[in-house]
């Protein structure tokens, strides 16, 4: 993946969001829950979950889902493409835009995702189990393809649309891929972010690996011991910058570097050097410097190595000048293919909000010198990052920058 300065192409800013999640559906009941500092865990419902030991999961209410319905929805849509279409739908009238007016327009549509249509997975699993024969085209309709391809659909849009399987970090690679198809055509518009469901692949793998927490996740607590698993679809909509200004369109804010790199030192420990490098050229690409930055959205799973970890690579790059820092998954959740899209939409809180708090922290972990706050912090920021890795070592960062009024 190239590493392209924001200075050498079209700037590019974000005018829409659509997070679908259990925080809430929407921007305002999304971002009201950031500042409150909303716990969305509660005992999973739509997966069986009396076989694992811990029970907990952030899922999408659906009594709220259900004051979002959906038309003309393309054929064979499953949940987490259902989940992907409701984010774009909110995303583009955020932006103050129409489904009509984008119809047959080059919209980009780029989705990350860990398990695709995940659920569907879970009823192949037990028919064969079953010794049940199938349905016909069952196996075709959990590719991951599926979803960026039913948004595409869903839009009538005639750009690119292709899925990015980067498991967690995989939303953050859909806004580098949306970034880059803007500047290098020319299109205006982009869907990207993520989107993936409560599944028993996720509950087994991670109650596998001993990473599951009981009922809270308490990323950089002294007694952290793993994730909340969770689901939604983190949706933006990006936009050339001179498309923005000519619609008079509310900009959230420019995405102004990222860096990208995948280490494969580990299966699933980070690589404090190889991040190290990562978050150097995302700076680099921006044209920032470390004192430049005043907020890191962390991946802060809340497992006792993963922050341990990224903690030592940020401190590589900031000494001992790290900015404010903080997990939004210790009120959201990890939603896998999904969660960096969270953290893209909490960096954009801040830059016009302010730093939303990690809640869960009784005692701070001594060997992880993070300066984070416990309740919504109203300051400034000027330029946010956003962290995300993902098992095998692949690792994605997205800066984003406040704009002032003038530009």
């Amino acid at each position: 993946m190239s590493q392209h300065s924001a200075q050498d192409h079209e700037r590019i800013v974000v005018t829409g969001l659509g997070p679908v999640h259990a925080l809430g559906i929407g921007k305002e009941a999304f971002f009201a829950s950031l500042a409150a500092g909303t716990d969305s865990a509660a005992p999973i419902r739509s997966v069986d979950a009396t076989q694992y030991k811990h029970h907990y999961g952030c899922e999408v209410n659906e009594e709220a889902l259900s004051r979002y319905p959906l038309d003309d929805l393309p054929a064979g849509c499953e949940k987490a493409s259902r989940y992907a279409i409701l984010g774009t739908k909110l995303a583009i009238e955020d932006a103050g835009l129409t489904r009509e007016a984008l119809s047959g327009q080059p919209v980009g549509c780029f989705l990350g995702t860990t398990d695709g249509e995940s659920q569907r997975i879970d009823t192949l699993v037990h028919q064969l189990q079953d010794e049940a024969e199938p349905g016909a085209g069952s196996f075709a309709a959990v590719a991951h393809a599926r979803i960026s391809r039913n948004v595409s659909l869903y839009l009538n849009a005639t750009g690119p649309a292709y899925t990015i399987g980067n498991a967690c970090s995989a939303s953050n690679a859909a806004i580098v891929s949306a970034v880059e198809y803007l500047q290098s055509s020319q299109a205006d518009f982009a869907i990207c972010g993520g989107s993936d469901v409560a599944c028993r692949k996720t509950l087994s793998i991670f109650h596998r690996l001993s990473a599951i927490s009981e009922k809270k996740c308490t990323p950089f607590d002294k007694a952290r011991k793993g994730i909340i698993p969770a689901e939604g679809a983190s949706i933006l909509l990006l936009e050339k910058l001179s498309s923005a200004k000519r619609r008079n369109a509310r900009i959230y804010g420019e995405v102004v570097g990222y860096g990208m790199n995948c280490d494969a030192t580990h299966m699933t420990n980070l690589n404090p050097d190889k991040i190290k490098t990562c978050l150097e050229r995302g700076l680099s690409s921006a044209g920032l410097i470390p004192a430049d930055v005043d907020y890191i959205c962390m991946h802060g799973t809340g497992t006792p190595a993963n922050d341990l970890n990224e903690y030592q690579s940020v401190q590589k790059v900031f000494g001992d000048a790290i900015p404010m820092c903080g997990s939004i998954k210790s009120m959201a959740g990890h939603a896998m293919g999904a969660a960096a899209g969270f953290g893209a939409i909490a960096c954009l809180f801040a830059l016009n909000k302010g730093i939303p708090p990690t809640i869960n922290l009784t005692e701070q972990d001594p060997a992880i010198v993070l300066p984070l706050t416990s309740e919504f912090l109203p300051q400034t920021v000027n330029v946010a990052i956003n962290n995300a890795f993902a098992f095998g070592g692949n690792n994605a960062i997205v800066a984003f920058r406040r704009m002032n009024h003038h530009e």
